[in-house]
């Protein structure tokens, strides 16, 4: 019984190569024919056909050259500019007051909604920010991690306050990994989460 099922399925193996092979050896033909009908109208002077451009092919075409790019959000513009307010901040370029008070704007304007930060809560991060920031330079990837920790804190209104734990501390050990002092990542932290929690308070009056 054991010998009449392995024969079985060899044969039926072996039909499915054949009929693979077979399949395969169509496709070969077929190839070889349209090269050898080409070859013979290039030596009668005859033009093989051009390949057809599907008319799909051709709207999108149009439609990806054609299409202007979308315009920011008033939000997304409020990113930008905070994202740049972080960027511009190295140890070879400290902060002026004037860019310090301009962080605290944005960081204000990038709260998204009718609860704001205060104009104490922003200035303090943006002191501690751009203390931090002026010590120790963050890698392009570091920074952006930063901005995205900021703007979350920024807009906690779905963050529960465990979340809003981590986040603070991915910020803290983000500074701490570029060896800024422990006080001053804690700083740092701490501010940006005082923010979260004070807009938070405010949303659920």
């Amino acid at each position: 019984m054991k010998t009449s099922f392995a024969l079985a399925l060899a044969g039926a193996v072996l039909l499915a190569a054949g009929s693979a092979f077979g399949q395969g050896s169509a496709v070969i033909i077929k190839q070889r024919a349209k090269e050898l009908r080409d070859q013979n109208n290039a030596e009668q002077g005859v033009t093989a056909p051009a390949p057809s451009v599907q008319p799909s092919a051709l709207g999108a075409a149009a439609s990806t050259e054609t299409a202007p790019p979308r315009p920011l959000t008033p939000h997304q513009q409020d990113l930008l500019r905070l994202r740049g307010d972080l960027t511009a901040i190295k140890p070879d370029a400290p902060a002026t007051q004037a860019m310090k008070q301009q962080l605290a704007k944005d960081l204000i304007a990038a709260a998204e909604g009718p609860n704001k930060p205060s104009q104490t809560a922003a200035n303090k991060l943006a002191e501690s920010l751009s203390s931090a920031l002026s010590e120790k330079l963050l890698a392009t990837t570091t920074r952006q991690r930063l901005f995205l920790k900021i703007n979350a804190v920024l807009n906690p209104q779905k963050i529960g306050q465990a979340q809003l734990a981590d986040i603070a501390g991915d910020i803290q050990a983000l500074f701490e990994a570029n060896n800024l002092e422990q006080k001053q990542a804690a700083a740092v932290a701490g501010d940006a989460k005082a923010i979260a929690v004070e807009i938070q308070k405010a949303a659920a009056k």
